[in-house]
Order: C-alpha cells, then sequence, then structure tokens
C-alpha cells in the first residue's frame, strides 16, 4: 500500500510480524528510510497502541483515506482483519480468529488465512480469503454507539459518552486502550498504566511501573502526594519516604529534623520503633564527645565561659 502524496510505502513483514512505512524525502528511490509502524518480532494477537500491538504474518494491506487514513491488514495466520489508525491505535474489525468461512458481523464472521486486500470509493472492503478460495466483502454499514464494532469504527462501547475511552465518535482516546470482545463485539476499555497521563480512574501516573516512587500502579502510595505525574513525600506525616534522611512527625526547625526532613548538622535520627513512625533525632554523640572534654579543659584551666 503506498500513498502518493504522503510519499510513504506500507509493507507487510510477513515473517518479522510487522507492518514497516518507508519515507522518501523527495521523488528519489534513494531518499527512503525504513521504521516500523506497528508490531513486535515475535507472533501474536494484540490489539492496542502500535508499539504494544501484535500480528501473526500480516500479509495484504490497503489504505483508506474514506476511513481518515486508516491501513487496514490481512493478518493471515491470526485469520482477523485489523485496522491501524493515523493516531497509531490497533484494533480488530473482523474476524473472531477461528479458522472457517462462517459470513457474520464484525468478529462473529470467521476467515482463512485472509491474505489480499482492497478498498472500492465507497469504502466497502474486498478479502481475498485464500485457504478457502473466495472473495469475502466487509460493508462500512456501521452505526456507533451501538455496541458492534464495524468497518471504519477503532471501538464500540455502546454509548456516545466521551472521557471512557472509546469517543462518541467510536475512535479509541488518547491514554486509553480499548479490547473488542470475543464473543460480543462491545468494546471494554481501560486506561494506559505508566503513560504519563491521569485518565479514568487513576489517581495518578508518572509515566512509569515503578514501586516507593509515590505513585504505583497509578495508585498514589501512603506517604505521598500527587499532582498528575508529579509526587513528592509529605515531610511531617512521622514516615521516611523517598529522598527524606529523617521524619519527626512535625516540620520545626532546631530539633534535629528540618522542615525538609533533612538530618541538621552534628545531630543523628533513628526510625521509630520497628522501623517505623516519626524519627527520634538527638546531639550526635560523636560532637558530645569532643565538646565536654573540651569544656572540661577550659574549666580546670579558669575560664568558666561556655563553648
Amino acid at each position: 500500500a503506498c500513498s502518493a502524496s504522503l510519499r510513504q510505502i506500507f509493507v507487510a513483514d510477513t515473517g518479522n510480524h510487522r507492518i514497516r512505512l518507508i519515507k522518501f524525502n523527495d521523488h528519489t528511490l534513494s531518499s527512503g528510510t525504513v521504521e516500523t509502524l506497528t508490531g513486535i518480532r515475535s507472533a501474536g494477537w494484540e490489539d492496542g497502541p502500535a508499539h504494544l500491538a501484535r500480528f501473526h504474518s500480516p500479509v495484504g494491506l490497503a489504505l483508506s483515506f474514506a476511513n481518515s487514513g486508516t491501513l487496514f491488514v490481512a493478518d493471515s495466520l491470526n485469520h482477523r482483519i485489523r485496522a491501524v489508525s493515523a493516531q497509531g491505535y490497533v484494533s480488530t474489525i473482523a474476524g473472531s480468529g477461528a479458522q472457517g468461512s462462517l459470513d457474520a458481523a464484525g468478529i462473529f464472521a470467521s476467515f482463512d488465512v485472509p491474505s489480499g486486500l482492497a478498498i472500492d470509493e465507497t469504502g466497502v472492503m474486498y478479502v481475498s480469503d485464500q485457504k478457502i478460495g473466495r472473495i469475502r466483502r466487509i460493508s462500512p454499514g456501521s452505526t456507533c454507539g451501538d455496541g458492534r464494532v464495524t468497518l471504519g469504527e477503532q471501538c464500540d462501547d455502546a454509548n456516545l459518552a466521551n472521557f471512557d475511552g472509546c469517543s462518541s465518535l467510536c475512535t479509541v482516546e488518547q491514554g486509553w486502550m480499548c479490547v473488542n470482545g470475543t464473543f460480543s463485539s462491545m468494546s471494554s476499555c481501560s486506561s494506559i498504566c505508566g503513560d504519563g497521563s491521569v485518565h479514568g480512574s487513576e489517581e495518578c501516573d508518572d509515566g512509569n511501573d515503578d514501586e516507593n516512587d509515590g505513585c504505583s500502579n497509578c495508585r498514589i502510595e501512603f506517604g505521598w502526594n500527587c499532582d498528575e505525574n508529579t509526587c513528592n513525600t509529605i515531610c511531617g506525616d512521622g514516615f521516611r519516604k523517598g529522598n527524606e534522611e529523617c521524619d519527626d512527625g512535625n516540620n520545626q526547625g532546631f530539633d534535629g529534623c528540618t522542615a525538609q526532613c533533612q538530618i541538621q548538622a552534628l545531630w543523628v535520627c533513628q526510625p521509630g520503633e520497628n522501623g517505623v513512625g516519626p524519627d527520634s533525632c538527638k546531639i550526635s554523640p560523636l560532637f558530645l564527645g569532643l565538646f565536654i572534654p573540651a569544656c572540661v579543659l577550659l574549666l580546670a584551666g579558669g575560664d568558666r565561659k561556655s563553648v
């Protein structure tokens, strides 16, 4: 498949289970650069963001500008027809994954090694179903919000609400991934935890899956405050977290633990019982060991001034 206006060629890299993209800077073939559009180098089936999606021996491609530049893929050994949106989201629009020849709506239909695709000017798709020697037809007649994912839709969660993963236009919203059901084509959408933006029921999202940094599994950890994707420890709550050197349960100064939860010079702080609870801070014994003998010497010499 190719786009002359965008100077791009799309390639089904069958053996690597990937869809590749060749971009040209000018009108010469030597200017082309190759990148992976979607798929990883292991066979499988997974819908979602392009960098996570998986294919099994993709073969035929068809680019449809009638569907906002969507690239359709004959995913041959998954026995499915997949769609890659211009926004970089992969969804299954037809085929249950079972080998067969059943004519039905969307993912209720079955294919047997689909290999070739073509789309006419009205948006109708034709599929070369290789193993059974048939040409199949997929009609674009879809109604967004009816709970059935059909040609031209990335998802359909049976409503026209926004901000729930599947928009009122049946496109997957940013920060979400939607999976089309096996026995019912209604989409199930969930927010993508770890992408750095808060969606759905997420309390926080700091862009990673690490623990003990304030946000774990998109839930705020005990002893932290999080604002969207930035988390900070709660200094003064009596529990050491993050980069805190101490936490004595208050924000007062001159008691060994500063208002920024750092240990003051010449002090030592120990955590509470069993390593939890407010720190107990006291002047360093090393300092006292130097300070008291110096005072004794001064006093013995007759100088009673405090040092």
